[in-house]
């Protein structure tokens, strides 16, 4: 006997960003937005200067679990960007 997982994701596109990109949330079949999954479990961070912080709560607990990249050192990438470290 095999058993499939079959899940849907829905994606709205919000707008583009400064290099004309699509912009959008996406969503799992049970209505939890990926990102935020994504932050939660320490597999993406929280840009703020993009988000505004709506996933700071879920990085805070990512921090706090040590989940993810969380479970060791790392420097941010905007931070490792800046032209001052090359």
């Amino acid at each position: 006997m095999a058993f499939y997982l079959i899940a849907r994701t829905t994606c709205r596109i919000l707008g583009n960003d400064r290099y004309r990109r699509l912009v959008g949330s996406c969503y799992r079949a049970d209505g939890a937005e990926v990102a935020a999954w994504m932050v939660r479990h320490g597999h993406a961070l929280d840009w703020p200067q993009y988000s505004q912080g709506v996933y700071a709560a879920e990085e805070a607990a990512a921090k706090s679990n040590r989940a993810g990249v969380w479970r060791g050192t790392f420097v941010p990438p905007w931070q490792w960007r800046k032209p001052s470290r090359r």
